[in-house]
């Protein structure tokens, strides 16, 4: 068991976002333009904060990321940093729409999950992660 803070991020409404016509003809298309155009500025930005921050991605799904720090101060200033980030450098804005991202912050004792067997960097699971994941 230990003590970490643990964040998570997500773009929301990507779904609903990929979708508009903006992004191309068919969902092969738009799909790649997100990626090029939305996904990978943004991961960009997710990943400077958090590691100057002294954060470790435990995982990502999609466009939603599963940080881990092990100072409550380092994961609350690596994502005040990437709020203030994309307000000043939007990442993507379609006419009457802007790019919002959800994220959760939680800090408390977790059980540390060894995943080496699987090549995996080492998770965490309890309460205080599913506090986070809401």
């Amino acid at each position: 068991m230990s003590v970490k803070a643990i964040l998570f991020t997500d773009v929301a409404n990507s779904t609903a976002l990929k979708a508009d016509e903006f992004f191309g003809r068919d969902n092969q298309e738009r799909d790649q333009h997100y990626l090029k155009v939305v996904q990978e500025p943004y991961y960009d930005r997710v990943l400077s904060c958090v590691s100057a921050r002294h954060g470790r991605v435990v995982n990502t799904i999609g466009d939603a990321f599963y940080v881990v720090f092990d100072r409550p101060i380092d994961a609350l200033r690596a994502t005040a940093e990437l709020f203030a980030a994309l307000r000043a450098q939007p990442i993507y804005t379609l006419p009457g729409q802007k790019l919002e991202l959800y994220a959760g912050l939680h800090y408390g004792e977790v059980e540390d999950v060894d995943r080496s067997k699987l090549n995996l960097p080492p998770d965490h699971q309890g309460t205080e992660v599913d506090k986070a994941s809401r």
